[in-house]
């Protein structure tokens, strides 16, 4: 009996000690989503205070998909450990595609020459940057790969709209390599194919390619003739970048709740960039104030924690108070069950890191 309640008192400590470790995880991943969010919205302030074509902006840029990356990375990790999912982003397609071009160059002999031909402003898309990067970097590699003797790489990016269709990306990847037989095409995109042995080993397999793109509602398609090489084509649904404000706009006020300072800061600034007027709160208490004490609010945007009164009771509060509001709530925890959310009037979720133009679209479409 004795070792029975032994056995039974190791597997608790055991059990507790994974809970323990679980909490560390998750409060570990909130304060780095909650670092990662003022870095990102602070990147986004310097931008609007230099010149686009400043050399600076460069360098801001690399932080900013360092970050990106980054937070991929904490979600990766959380999924590995059964703890909340994966986020779609808004990813910059002309910063993803120069990352893939500066590693692509380090892989190019003086045998090959390589053309871009890729317009400025593209279109953004929702989706995974580092999965994106790497289907890219693949279908690159493979194109080097492709190529004995002297040839040519040409990358292309295009943006399409048209009122019929939804906004759209084109990726061309071509090169004048060895090229496919029309025989080997119909099974370019089975998973463990290859139609030839590889000199080096460049990553994901096609079929891992064509699965990254379709998880981005994307297609991709293939030309090619033996000895004349081969295109990729990748056709990406894409968002366009907003606008600045204009006078139709309804939302005109703003009440932002937050307690990381520099990050209840930096979302001002940037807010009041776009023509909107700023109220500030740095914890619950100051926001349900600042609430009573102005009855011209619009659209409130409200952190889920924060000290003295957490972000649910200040929604709890004002909800007693009107029913209409828009309210943003806004949390570094990945697994927040968004339908208990909604419960409590919140009209809408953003998990940290958030991209700056998601939140003005969620504002500008702030009917809900």
């Amino acid at each position: 009996m004795t070792k029975i309640k032994k056995e039974t008192s190791s597997l608790k400590s055991k059990e507790n000690e994974i809970i323990s470790l679980n909490t560390r995880i998750r409060q570990a991943a909130h304060d780095l989503n909650n670092i990662l969010t003022s870095s990102n919205n602070s990147i986004a302030a310097i931008k609007q205070l230099i010149k686009p074509k400043d050399k600076i902006q460069k360098y801001l840029t690399n932080i900013e998909t360092n970050s990106i990356r980054a937070t991929e990375l904490i979600e990766e990790l959380l999924v590995s450990e059964g703890i909340g999912e994966r986020i779609k982003r808004r990813i910059n397609i002309n910063d993803l595609i120069n990352d893939v071009i500066r590693t692509l160059r380090g892989s190019l002999g003086d045998n090959v020459d390589l053309n871009v031909s890729v317009i400025k402003n593209l279109y953004k898309v929702n989706g995974f940057y580092s999965d994106l990067y790497r289907a890219l970097l693949n279908l690159a590699l493979n194109a080097v790969e492709s190529i004995e003797g002297n040839g040519k790489i040409t990358i292309k990016a295009r943006n399409v709209s048209s009122r019929k269709k939804e906004p759209s990306i084109v990726i061309s990847i071509k090169d004048t390599g060895c090229g496919i037989s029309e025989e080997s095409l119909k099974s370019i995109f089975t998973e463990g194919y290859s139609t030839k042995q590889k000199k080096v080993v460049s990553g994901l397999g096609l079929s891992i390619v064509k699965n990254i793109i379709e998880i981005h509602d994307g297609e991709i398609s293939i030309k090619s003739k033996v000895d004349k090489g081969t295109e990729f084509i990748i056709t990406l649904p894409a968002v366009k970048s907003l606008k600045k404000k204009t006078n139709k706009e309804k939302i005109k006020k703003i009440l932002i709740a937050e307690d990381e300072a520099p990050i209840l800061e930096s979302i001002c600034y940037l807010l009041e960039s776009y023509d909107y007027e700023t109220v500030c709160a740095a914890n619950g208490e100051l926001a349900i104030q600042q609430f009573d004490e102005n009855d011209d609010i619009d659209l409130m945007i409200i952190d889920k924690f924060m000290p003295i009164v957490d972000g649910l009771e200040v929604v709890k509060n004002i909800r007693k108070k009107n029913k209409a509001i828009p309210i943003i709530l806004t949390t570094g925890l990945q697994e927040a069950d968004e339908k208990k959310f909604k419960k409590l009037g919140i009209n809408k979720i953003i998990k940290k890191p958030y991209d700056f133009d998601l939140m003005i679209e969620l504002i500008r479409n702030a009917t809900f």
